[in-house]
């Protein structure tokens, strides 16, 4: 049943099908080199100029993503296991720059000795983020550690020199945090104290590149630069969308012209999937969100509301499409 019920949202951006291949194939190489044998699309990076990095900056929006995110996470029951974010950003001739730092996610799997990163979440926030910045590449990631190893371990270089193949340049950045009981606190302040590693407020990140062909790790010099997580606006929904990633990722592969966005509803913010009917036969809208999901029917700019009570996405939406086919 549908009723005249419903508020317009801002639509959502259409997203190339080409770029979604592309980041699509990206994460879940990614996946299939990092967290397990789930995915089989491979990513053929395309030559570029490059030479090994020299230094890599992280923008200060990353920092502060990443020295909270590991603060929050020593304070939580789970805080005795691995944790970690996956890095994007820009691949330089001669450096890399870190601008987003996507979350492992609460359903990762993850022990004191490993964190296996929640897959289908990463996906579909390389979806997001590759929609409003087209040339964001994955560069590497940053994870910690439970004691005082400050490097990567030998599991870890096992993992990570088969994926550093797939990679601008064949090359990646990697981080490791720790807690740090020997550098002094200085407040909210980051001191640098070595050329690849800072301390703040008793935690330590320490920074490296590995290259395909490598035989151990190298430090990197890190540096700073102002500017914003491209990926913190996903904070606001990541929940929504750990929950819901894998239904979401069905609609968008099997609906062609589907997209997926974040929108400004009366609530908040909102993860919002849009899938256009053929024709000019309207699109059917859903706002998803942690404990529920709304079906929405758009036609002429008004939203209608659509009597659906199912919180799996993809089952959701093709109850939608025979509901209007009656």
């Amino acid at each position: 049943m549908i009723s005249d019920n419903g508020e317009k949202s801002n639509s959502t951006r259409g997203i190339p099908s080409l770029l979604l291949n592309k980041i699509s194939g990206l994460l879940k190489e990614f996946n299939l080199l990092i967290y397990g044998t789930k995915a089989t699309e491979l990513l053929t990076v395309q030559p570029r100029d490059l030479v090994p990095i020299k230094y890599m900056l992280i923008s200060s929006g990353v920092g502060q993503t990443l020295v909270q995110g590991y603060r929050n996470h020593l304070n939580q029951e789970r805080g005795d296991e691995e944790t970690g974010w996956l890095l994007m950003g820009y691949r330089e001739k001669k450096h890399a720059v870190v601008v987003a730092a996507v979350p492992s996610g609460e359903f990762r799997e993850a022990s004191s000795t490993h964190v296996k990163f929640n897959s289908q979440a990463q996906v579909v926030a390389g979806r997001l983020l590759r929609q409003l910045h087209d040339k964001l590449e994955v560069l590497g990631l940053f994870h910690t550690h439970p004691g005082r190893l400050r490097h990567p371990s030998s599991g870890d270089y096992q993992g990570d020199i088969q994926w550093v193949k797939k990679l601008p340049g064949k090359q990646g950045v990697f981080g490791i945090g720790t807690v740090d009981h020997e550098s002094p606190i200085r407040g909210e302040f980051a001191t640098k104290i070595a050329i690849n590693t800072f301390s703040m407020t008793g935690m330590r990140f320490d920074w490296f590149s590995l290259a395909s062909g490598d035989s151990n790790y190298v430090k990197v010099p890190i540096r700073w630069t102002l500017g914003e997580d491209l990926a913190k606006p996903l904070h606001v929904v990541w929940d929504a969308m750990e929950i819901h990633a894998g239904e979401i990722e069905k609609v968008l592969a099997q609906q062609a012209k589907a997209t997926c966005g974040i929108t400004q509803g009366a609530a908040g913010h909102q993860l919002t999937l849009s899938i256009p009917l053929a024709g000019s036969a309207g699109k059917i809208i859903v706002f998803i969100f942690k404990d529920k999901v709304q079906y929405f029917f758009e036609k002429n700019e008004q939203l209608f509301a659509v009597d659906i009570q199912e919180d799996k996405v993809d089952r959701g939406v093709y109850l939608v499409l025979a509901e209007l086919s009656k």
